[in-house]
């Protein structure tokens, strides 16, 4: 994922493609998280789900001028744990 910008008022579905990371023959089976770095509580992220080898989840809220590292986790069918992560920046 690359550096996305949101304005703070937006309530938005994101998603993160995670088919890099999935070992051949397996497939995404849980999300473990979905985080925002810094965690100043001006940020909401919720979790919708699984599709195929995206981990789909909304963001609300942040600060205008802060670039929040967003955090997935998942595990494959597997027992695999995957990690993926990208930049958010909020404006306006």
């Amino acid at each position: 994922m690359s550096c996305l910008v949101k304005q703070s008022w937006e309530y938005l579905p994101y998603s993160m493609d995670m088919e890099g990371l999935i070992p051949d023959g397996d497939s995404l089976a849980t999300v473990s998280s979905v985080t925002a770095t810094p965690n100043d509580g001006a940020i909401a992220i919720g979790v919708i789900g699984i599709d195929d080898t995206e981990v789909q989840f909304t963001i609300s809220g942040g600060i205008r001028g802060v670039t929040y590292k967003i955090e997935v986790r998942a595990t494959t069918a597997s027992g695999y744990r995957l990690e993926g992560d990208g930049d958010l920046r909020v404006e306006g």
